[in-house]
């Protein structure tokens, strides 16, 4: 008998597709107003996302380890091998103007080993603080996922938003960012809690596009340095947001495939192209340095030097970075496919398996 493989749905890669394109133009010195707009909901709509994919845990079958394993391998060790790169590049990028300040050997030493802890990410990768807070999250939001009841899972969740919440907007930024890994977590857990009960998501858009309209004179979110906003603020701007982009994902799949199936490319890259857009826009930064647009004093300004943001250069930003993204994420999968088939022919040729 023949097993019929279940198609993938896309839907979900679309909507972190568009939200990485949006993480994009929030990031390419944009007007402000649409930068508001968008951080209110960008990095939330990741974490949400994060929660959905959640298998919901069993301790019995030791899936614990395994949930750990896996993040150890997609998170952690991308931000070891990336910032520890960057790290030991970081005097050569001084030298042609990348960089504001020269590295002794023993601040080398200090900032590998900072990398190494989570503790330390160089300019053109600032944005991959994300997968420390998404690594300590997602395995916080497993842990209390095993919990049996479930009032006492909200109950707990409730208790970390509200003291992620409090420390955020006292200024009390706590060791390690905990104060944020908090609210982060609160952020994933939800979207765990919608896991069977997406169809919310569509029924509730066009409240939602009006509560992130009236948010936008008064709440400013951003995640990275805790700027939460009203004590509720993270997770309903969230919950919004998603249910926004989410309908437009199910638009879009329906009536537009061809952009469909491109933003579900991204989507499935968004990793790689968070980690990589920052070098896409510096580097159109040095070619407005060589135009003479730009003072080589400013090159150093990441994402985009103070003098241009809110200019219209957003827009070229924006395509330089998903350029350069979309460039290394190609050049990455041919030369994987290019050392998988060595791989291959040298066990073949040395008649090992596998």
């Amino acid at each position: 008998m023949k097993t019929i493989k279940k198609e993938r749905d896309i839907t979900w890669d679309i909507v972190r597709g568009i939200g990485i394109l949006l993480v994009l133009v929030g990031h390419s010195g944009c007007p402000i107003i649409l930068k508001n707009f968008i951080y209110l909901f960008h990095m939330g709509l990741f974490l949400f996302v994060s929660g959905l994919f959640i298998t919901p845990p069993s301790i019995i079958n030791i899936t614990v380890f395994k949930f750990i394993r896996s993040k150890i391998k997609r998170l952690w060790i991308p931000f070891i091998m990336w910032g520890f790169s960057f790290v030991l590049l970081h005097n050569l990028l001084f030298h042609i103007g990348w960089n504001k300040d020269y590295y002794s050997i023993s601040l080398i030493f200090k900032k590998l080993i900072g990398v190494f802890f989570f503790k330390e990410i160089e300019p053109q990768l600032v944005p991959i603080w994300f997968l420390k807070s998404l690594f300590f999250s997602v395995i916080g939001c497993y842990l209390i996922c095993l919990i049996k009841y479930k009032a006492v899972r909200w109950g707990i969740v409730l208790l970390l938003y509200l003291f992620g919440w409090l420390c955020a907007t006292t200024g009390h930024h706590l060791f390690f960012s905990i104060e944020r890994e908090c609210i982060v977590t609160s952020v994933i857990f939800l979207g765990y809690s919608f896991k069977k009960n997406t169809v919310v998501l569509k029924k509730y858009w066009i409240p939602c596009l009006l509560v992130l309209l009236v948010f936008l004179s008064f709440v400013h979110i951003d995640l990275a340095i805790s700027k939460v906003g009203f004590c509720g603020a993270v997770p309903l701007s969230t919950f919004c947001g998603v249910s926004i982009i989410y309908v437009l994902s199910l638009k879009m799949k329906k009536k537009m495939p061809q952009m469909a199936r491109a933003f579900s490319w991204l989507g499935r890259n968004s990793l790689d192209i968070m980690i990589v857009h920052y070098l896409g826009m510096q580097l159109f930064s040095q070619v407005l340095v060589w135009l003479d647009i730009v003072p080589i004093s400013q090159l150093y300004e990441v994402p985009v030097p103070t003098s241009l943001i809110g200019s219209c250069y957003w827009i070229c930003y924006t395509i330089m970075a998903l350029m350069i993204s979309i460039l290394f994420i190609f050049t990455k999968n041919k030369v994987n496919k290019y050392l998988n088939n060595e791989i291959v022919t040298y066990n073949y040729a040395n008649g090992r398996r596998g």
